[in-house]
C-alpha cells in the first residue's frame, strides 16, 4: 500500500497545471505503484490559505485547482488497486489555519490530523466499517481482546 497526496505545488501561480496535466501525472505515477503489485490510495492536496489578490503566491485561482484536483484523484479511483481517501483535510484545514503554520505547511497539530485523518479515511476506503460489518468480526474475537 502507498498513499500519494501531490498537487500543492502544481497549484502555484508560477506553475499552474491543469486538471487534466494533473490527473496525467498522479496517473503515470499510480500506474507505475500498481505495476509493482501494490495498491494506491489517493489523498487530494489540502486547503492551502490564498493570499487575495496575489499572482506571486498561493491565490484565489490556485485554491481553485485544488478543488480540481480532488476531483480528479476521486475520478481516478477505482476501488480495486486505487482508493481515495476522503480525508476532509481541505474542509479540516480551511476551517483551523492555525495549524498551517506558513499558510500552506502544516504544524505538529495539522500533521498529526492529516495522520490521523489517513488511518481513518484508509479503513474506510478500503473495508467495510459500517456497525453491522464489523458485529461478526468483533463477536469471534475472545472476550480478553475486547
Amino acid at each position: 500500500w502507498v498513499i500519494v497526496m501531490l498537487g500543492t505545488n502544481d497549484a502555484f501561480p508560477t506553475q499552474a497545471v491543469t486538471k487534466a496535466t494533473y490527473k496525467a501525472n498522479i496517473l503515470s505515477l499510480v500506474n507505475d505503484q500498481v505495476g509493482r503489485s501494490r495498491k494506491v490510495l489517493l489523498s487530494p492536496p489540502p486547503y492551502v490559505r490564498p493570499v487575495e489578490g496575489s499572482g506571486a503566491w498561493w491565490n484565489e485561482a490556485s485554491d481553485a485547482l485544488l478543488v480540481q484536483y480532488d476531483e480528479a484523484c476521486f475520478e481516478l479511483a477505482n476501488n480495486t488497486t486505487i482508493f481515495y481517501l476522503n480525508t476532509k483535510l481541505r474542509q479540516h484545514f480551511a476551517n483551523h489555519v492555525e495549524h498551517l503554520w506558513d499558510g500552506t505547511h502544516p504544524d505538529a497539530n495539522g500533521v498529526r490530523y492529516i495522520g490521523v485523518a489517513w488511518a481513518m479515511a484508509a479503513l474506510s476506503s478500503v473495508f467495510d466499517t459500517s456497525p453491522n460489518a464489523l458485529r461478526p468480526a468483533i463477536r469471534q474475537m475472545p472476550s480478553t481482546e475486547i
